[in-house]
């Protein structure tokens, strides 16, 4: 008798643990914040208010002393300079540059460089 209490207890206490688990367990979501946009280096990077370094994922944008390179840092520019953006954080590169999909008023930054011809697409790793 005290074994069928036992088991059916345990069995309970398991079933409440996997309610509990899954109703305060997040799901893996990108880190993202709201940040401001300070300046932009170039046609993909830019620094925080905050000083933090980000680079725009999956994008290659031409470097300054590059054709178009100017161009491509004025067009990001006038778009997120002194501006608030969301970043997806995804890592660090090398340099130690914050990794992040950068969105303007919902509209991802990456989409509209490549569909306005200043960037492409670079290819995901």
């Amino acid at each position: 008798m005290y074994k069928k209490i036992f088991n059916f207890s345990l069995i309970l206490l398991l079933i409440l643990l996997a309610i509990w688990f899954e109703k305060n367990t997040q799901y893996y979501l990108p880190f993202s914040e709201t940040v401001h946009v300070k300046k932009v280096i170039d046609g993909d990077t830019f620094h925080t208010a905050s000083g933090e370094k980000i680079r725009i994922l999956n994008l290659y944008c031409p470097e300054l002393n590059e054709e178009n390179g100017e161009f491509a840092k004025k067009y990001l520019e006038k778009l997120i300079e002194d501006e608030k953006v969301v970043m997806e954080v995804d890592s660090k590169d090398k340099y130690g540059r914050t990794l992040a999909r950068v969105y303007l008023n919902d509209i991802l930054i990456s989409d509209l460089l490549v569909k306005e011809g200043r960037c492409r697409q670079r290819p995901k790793s």
